[in-house]
C-alpha cells in the first residue's frame, strides 16, 4: 500500500510585483504550521513538491524538521489560465467556472498552450512514476489546485474537475489517496483546522464596519473562517473612485478569501462553492442582501445573524436609528437563527445596553457593534457546549425599522420638542437633520430639549418647549457650535 499526501500551496499574495513573488500571508503561514503538525507523526519516506516556490514554501518546514530533501518534479508544473476565464466572471468564482466548463472542450488551450486534457495527463503521468519509485511507502506531493483537481477526478471518477479545484482555493486541507498495485483505492479530505482541535468552519458575510468588530472577535476565538462575503466595492467621493467595504478590508489584513457576489439569487455558481466548503455555519452581520433559502439550508448549524436591536423590536435595516428616533431609552444585540423572512429567526441569545438621552445614532452604532462581537462570541460558545435554546419570537410586539432616507430630515416645528431631538438625534450622521434658516438650509447636528431657552439659537416647539440648537452647519460650511453660527452672521 503506498499512501500519498497532497498538499495544496498556502496562501500568498498572487501579484509578482519587482520581479518577486510575495511571500506567505498570515494565514498562510498558519496553515504551513498545520501541515508541519498533521504530517509530524505520518512516517513520511519521501518529498515532492511542484516546483511552484509556493508549493515548495508550504511544505518547506516540515521537510526541514524531517530531514529530507524536496525532490522537484518539473511535471506537477503550475498551469496558468487563460484571460479569457476573466470575462467569465470576477475572481476565482468566474475562473473556476469557466475551467469547468471548458474542461470537456478539447480545442481549449492554457497559457502555456496546453489542453486541460494534457495538463490531466501530464500530472497522472509524474504520479504514476512516483508510485513505482516509491511503492509502500509514505510520501508527500505539494502541489497547487489544478494538479490536485486533475488527479483526483482522473482517479475516482465520483468526484468532478471542480470539487477540489474550490476547496483547495480557499481551505487549508490535505487529501490522502492509498494505492494498491498502481489503482486508487481511497480519496480522503482532511480538514487541518478540525485535526489541530480548532473550532468551528464559518463562511462569514457582512459588509460595513458595524461588521467588523465581529469578524475580529471570530478570528481572535479561533474560528476557521473559510471565506468572507460582502457586497461589491462601489465608487465613492468626488471623483467616484471604486472603494472597498471595511469588512473587506479587515478581511484581506487577515489574509482571508473575499468573494464579492453581484447577487445571490439566481446565482447558480455562489450556492456550489459555499457547499463545496461545508461550513458548519455561516455568520451573517449586515450583509445588505437577503439570503435564499438555497444558502440557508447549506450550513450545518444554519446561518445565525447578528441584529442591533431586541427583536422581534425593529425587524428591518435599520434598527439602531429608529431606536433612536422612538427615544428608547433602552436596546441591544439580538443573534438569531436566521429563516426566509426579514428577522423573524428563533432568538438566540440577547444582551441589552442604555441609550442615553444625548446619545446619536452614531454612537449608539459603535456601542451596538462592539456588543454585537461579544453577543456572537457567547452564541457560538453556547452553540459548541450544546446549550442554545432558541425561543420563538412573539410575531405580535413585531415593530418595523424601514431603510432612511433624505425625506425623514426637515424638522417640523409644530411637532413636540423631545420628537424633534430625537429626530436629530436618530438621523446623525446620515441623512441628518435640516431646517431653514432665514431662507436657507441648516443642517442641525445637536440639540437639547428646554422649558427656558439657553442657547443663543432656540425655537418654540408645538408643546410649548423650546428646542435649543447646540451645533449647526450652514450650507458649504463646516459644522460649528450656534454661538459661532450666529456670530457669522452678524459680520
Amino acid at each position: 500500500m503506498t499512501t500519498v499526501y497532497f498538499v495544496r500551496h498556502a496562501q500568498a499574495d498572487n501579484a509578482v510585483r519587482d520581479g518577486r513573488v510575495r511571500p506567505l500571508t498570515a494565514k498562510g503561514m498558519r496553515d504551513r504550521a498545520l501541515v508541519t503538525a498533521f504530517l509530524r507523526d505520518k512516517g513520511i519516506d519521501a518529498i515532492l513538491s511542484s516546483p511552484f516556490k509556493r508549493a515548495i514554501d508550504t511544505i518547506a518546514e516540515f521537510a526541514a524538521l524531517r530531514g529530507l530533501p524536496v525532490e522537484l518534479v518539473e511535471d506537477f508544473r503550475e498551469q496558468k489560465s487563460s484571460g479569457d476565464c476573466n470575462r467569465h466572471g470576477k475572481g476565482a468564482n468566474g475562473v473556476l467556472a469557466y475551467l469547468e466548463r471548458q474542461w470537456s472542450n478539447a480545442s481549449y488551450q492554457l497559457t502555456d498552450g496546453e489542453s486541460l486534457a494534457e495538463v490531466q495527463a501530464r500530472n497522472v503521468a509524474a504520479l504514476g512514476e512516483a508510485l513505482i519509485k516509491y511503492k509502500d511507502k509514505n510520501i508527500v506531493i505539494g502541489t497547487h489546485g489544478t494538479a490536485l483537481s486533475t488527479i483526483v477526478s482522473h482517479c475516482d471518477k465520483s468526484y468532478g474537475f471542480a470539487d477540489f479545484l474550490s476547496m483547495m482555493t480557499l481551505l487549508p486541507w490535505v487529501v490522502r489517496m492509498e494505492f494498491e498495485g498502481g489503482a486508487c483505492v481511497s480519496v480522503e479530505k482532511i480538514d487541518l483546522f478540525k485535526e489541530s482541535g480548532g473550532h468551528m468552519n464559518l463562511v462569514f458575510m457582512g459588509t460595513p464596519a458595524f461588521a467588523v468588530p465581529c469578524l475580529e472577535r471570530l478570528l481572535a476565538d479561533g474560528h476557521e473562517i473559510q471565506a468572507v462575503l460582502c457586497q461589491p466595492d462601489k465608487p465613492q467621493g468626488r471623483k467616484m473612485q471604486l472603494a472597498p467595504p471595511p469588512v473587506k478590508q479587515a478581511a484581506l489584513a487577515h489574509g482571508l478569501p473575499v468573494l464579492q457576489p453581484e447577487k445571490l439569487r439566481d446565482n447558480t455558481e455562489m450556492p456550489a462553492l459555499l457547499r463545496a466548503l461545508a461550513p458548519d455555519l455561516i455568520v451573517v452581520v449586515a450583509y445588505g442582501k437577503i439570503l435564499p433559502q438555497e444558502i440557508l439550508d447549506i450550513p450545518k448549524y444554519g446561518c445565525v445573524n447578528v441584529h442591533a436591536s431586541l427583536l422581534p423590536k425593529y425587524r428591518g435595516a435599520a434598527p439602531i436609528q429608529w431606536a433612536v428616533l422612538n427615544g428608547e431609552t433602552e436596546t441591544g444585540i439580538t443573534t438569531q437563527q436566521m429563516d426566509a423572512g426579514i428577522d423573524t429567526g428563533d432568538i438566540l441569545l440577547q444582551a441589552k445596553t442604555p441609550v442615553p438621552g444625548d446619545m446619536t445614532a452614531g454612537g449608539l452604532h459603535d456601542i451596538l457593534s462592539e456588543l454585537g462581537a461579544q453577543v456572537l462570541s457567547d452564541t457560538l460558545k453556547s452553540l459548541e457546549q450544546g446549550k442554545l435554546v432558541p425561543c420563538k419570537q412573539d410575531d405580535a410586539l413585531a415593530t418595523y425599522a424601514p431603510m432612511l432616507s433624505k425625506e425623514l430630515s426637515p424638522l417640523d416645528f409644530a411637532k413636540p420638542a423631545h420628537v424633534l431631538h430625537n429626530q436629530v438625534r436618530g438621523l446623525n450622521p446620515w441623512p441628518g437633520a435640516a431646517m431653514l434658516f432665514e431662507g436657507r438650509p441648516l443642517k442641525v447636528h445637536k440639540t437639547r430639549v428646554a422649558n427656558e431657552g439657553g442657547s443663543p439659537l432656540r425655537l418654540l416647539c408645538g408643546d410649548g418647549q423650546y428646542l435649543e440648537l447646540l451645533v449647526v452647519q450652514a450650507e458649504g460650511k463646516r459644522a460649528m457650535e450656534a454661538e459661532d453660527f450666529l456670530n457669522g452672521l452678524r459680520r
